[in-house]
């Protein structure tokens, strides 16, 4: 009952990635479609952050977009977690900490279509570490 009330609806992760008062940030937007890229593209379903910030530093680049830090990176997972989109998984060093989807990577994707620069994102290839 719940996917249809959320495809009719749209759910959180629709009103969130998209615009208006609910919606996060840009910078997060794009970390969250650099990560699906990673996911998408990668080897496996759960990447690290070194990883994560690499990828996302590559994007930010190539698209003229100002980088974070390690420490903001660190707040934009943690903000991402906070919503249910992410696991964050910290046993040591930020750097090695894992990060999964959980939420469902087709809902993620077409939400990010219809973003001509978040879907650019999570099919560009020459991002990856």
């Amino acid at each position: 009952i719940m996917r249809v009330i959320n495809q009719v609806y749209g759910g959180k992760l629709k009103t969130s990635l998209g615009m208006g008062n609910g919606s996060i940030p840009t910078q997060q937007k794009i970390m969250m479609a650099s990560l699906l890229l990673l996911v998408k593209k990668g080897t496996g379903k759960e990447v690290t952050l070194g990883k994560l910030i690499q990828t996302f530093t590559k994007v930010c680049k190539k698209r003229g977009l100002q980088t974070s830090e390690e420490g903001e990176c660190v707040a934009m997972m943690q903000g991402l977690e906070s919503r249910g989109f992410v696991t964050y998984a910290n046993k040591g060093a930020p750097m090695y900490a894992k990060i999964s989807l959980r939420v469902d990577e087709k809902e993620v994707e077409q939400v990010l279509e219809d973003k001509v620069m978040l879907s650019s994102i999570i099919n560009d290839v020459s991002c990856l570490p």
